[in-house]
Formats: C-alpha cells, sequence, structure tokens
C-alpha cells in the first residue's frame, strides 16, 4: 500500500496538466518541511507551541484482558399486542401509523419546552373595546364580500 498508491496516484495525474502537478508536488513538498520542522522543539518553543510528549515505556508487554462482566443475561421480549386492523393496512397502514404517532411526540415535545399549546388560541383578554368592535365590523363587511362574490359568480358578472 505504501507504495501501490503514490504509483496509482502518479498514474492517473499522467494526463493531467503539468501546473496541477507542479501543485501537487509543492503542496507535498510544503506539507513534509513543516511536519518536520513542527516535531523540532527549539521550533516549538519559538512559535510558542506546547512540546509534544514522548512515548512512555512500559516494562509488561502483555496484554491485560479485560475484567467485565460479560455473561449473557436472557430478557425476555416485551409483549406487543398487535392491533388486527393495523395488519389488514398492511406497509402503508403501519408507516402512516408511525408518522403520526412521531407528529403527536413531536407536538407534545413542543408544547412541554414552550409552554403553550401548538394550536392558535384567540383570547380577548387584554384587547380594548374599540380594537374588538373593529375587528366585529371587518369580519361582517368581508362577509358581505365574500356573498356578493359568490352572488357575481352565479350570474356570470365580473369585477372590475
Amino acid at each position: 500500500m505504501m507504495y501501490g498508491f503514490p504509483s496509482l496516484s502518479l498514474l492517473a495525474t499522467t494526463w493531467l496538466p503539468g501546473a496541477l502537478q507542479l501543485s501537487f508536488a509543492a503542496a507535498t513538498v510544503w506539507g513534509v518541511t513543516q511536519g518536520l520542522l513542527l516535531r523540532q522543539p527549539a521550533v516549538r518553543d519559538y512559535l510558542g507551541i506546547s512540546p509534544l510528549i514522548p512515548p512512555t515505556e512500559t516494562t509488561n508487554t502483555t496484554p491485560q484482558r479485560p475484567r467485565l462482566n460479560m455473561s449473557p443475561t436472557y430478557e425476555p421480549p416485551a409483549s406487543q399486542k398487535a392491533d388486527p386492523s393495523d395488519e389488514a393496512k398492511g406497509f402503508l397502514g403501519g408507516a402512516r401509523k408511525e408518522v403520526r404517532g412521531m407528529m403527536k411526540e413531536a407536538k407534545e415535545k413542543m408544547e412541554s419546552m414552550t409552554g403553550r399549546s401548538a394550536a392558535p388560541t384567540v383570547t380577548t383578554a387584554g384587547k380594548t373595546k374599540t380594537f374588538l368592535q373593529q375587528a366585529e365590523a371587518y369580519e361582517k363587511r368581508r362577509k358581505t364580500e365574500i356573498e356578493e362574490g359568490q352572488a357575481e359568480k352565479g350570474t356570470g358578472k365580473r369585477r372590475r
């Protein structure tokens, strides 16, 4: 591998432009030089880089076996009562059920995290009397506009 991959990459880059190969060669020389320089204690001290920690020597070369309790224990499977209607629905029915369950769980989690219901609620608390009157007047106007639009559609007239 140590000699195979470089020769394979040399073969693969034979047909590439010369400037690209020059770039590869310059990057390789720069990387090797940087690696050699940064391993020198004097350079690391000059640049303010912490010194390299030398490898520790071990006297005992025999590997230690892990002392974990790996004895097998039996756990009975959790009993799930299968709903016969799920089997009739097939794969897509089961997938729909799972998606609905995930959506329900996500909604519950969001409600618990935010402390409020995900469904929008309309409250009149904190709204002024004039605001409520204006909102009611707007609703009446909009309702009449919709009814007029439906009536015009029925007669074939168009609004301009």
